[in-house]
């Protein structure tokens, strides 16, 4: 085995890429794995994409699906999304699947259905959503408290975002209500 990337030590553990098809000369296609401090393997090369490890933790890509796994290789969030969060938001994990996004926990149960064409993390109690085209806010009930009319919601700071509507810029309180144009 002749290791083609390797990345930086974090948490006990450095990434590792070796050629997928090692018989093609030209192929470039890599597969990842982890190595231990003294480059042993301790999780075989099979991911197309792996990030580091945080708090035991590590994002990886198998084929076209994303998930996260632990140091042992055992899925702690399936590898079954179309894309995931990086590291987690308040004990959330944002995940898209089908092209929807929405929120699990760490035992993957849903915190808020895959529902929407977009979703941010949560900024004063808020996540700005997006459904066909259109831009709202909902709690972390995943109740609506924006209404999907804006064309744009930028995350909220101090309670209140920036916002477009109708073409306009606009700053909107935490209610939804216009507070300056």
């Amino acid at each position: 085995m002749v290791i083609a990337e390797k990345m930086p030590l974090n948490e006990g553990l450095s990434g590792f890429g070796i050629k997928k098809y090692p018989q093609i000369e030209d192929s470039n296609k890599l597969i990842y794995g982890y190595l231990d401090i003294n480059d042993r393997i301790v999780i075989e090369a099979k991911y197309d994409c792996i990030w580091n490890f945080i708090n035991g933790l590590a994002k990886v890509k198998l084929g076209n699906r994303w998930g996260f796994i632990n140091k042992i290789d055992s899925p702690v969030i399936p590898i079954i999304y179309d894309s995931t969060e990086n590291l987690p938001y308040h004990d959330m994990l944002k995940v898209c699947l089908k092209n929807q996004w929405g929120f699990v926990d760490w035992q993957n149960q849903i915190i808020i259905e895959t529902m929407y064409d977009w979703i941010g993390n949560f900024h004063c109690g808020l996540a700005v959503i997006k459904i066909s085209g259109k831009y709202g806010a909902i709690d972390f009930n995943n109740v609506l408290k924006i209404p999907l009319i804006f064309d744009h919601i930028n995350p909220f700071t101090e309670n209140c975002s920036q916002a477009i509507y109708n073409g306009e810029t606009v700053r909107i309180d935490i209610e939804g209500n216009i507070v300056a144009k």
